[in-house]
């Protein structure tokens, strides 16, 4: 099954780099399962999109690709130069 990330970004209001750098982490959350039929890697992405999961890694990848100052995770803006992410 091929996931249309900017469908999943556009239908969470979400910037396209902040469902890009999601669905990354979620592939390697996918890669160290011992059971690969446990979750799928849009189950992954959906977990870390709902619960915030990872999200100092997703946002480090996401400023990475873009090169725009702020990005949305749904309700919540975040701009390249916030610290708390970072450390």
């Amino acid at each position: 099954m091929k996931i249309d990330i900017e469908q999943w970004a556009n239908s969470r209001e979400t910037s396209y780099e902040i469902a890009d750098a999601i669905f990354r982490v979620a592939t390697n959350e996918w890669i160290k399962q011992a059971d690969k039929d446990e979750n799928t890697i849009l189950d992954i992405a959906d977990w870390i999109y709902d619960e915030g999961m990872h999200y100092r890694e997703v946002l480090h990848i996401a400023f990475k690709l873009s090169t725009e100052d702020e990005l949305y995770w749904g309700e919540e803006t975040f701009e390249r130069d916030e610290e708390c992410f970072w450390s």
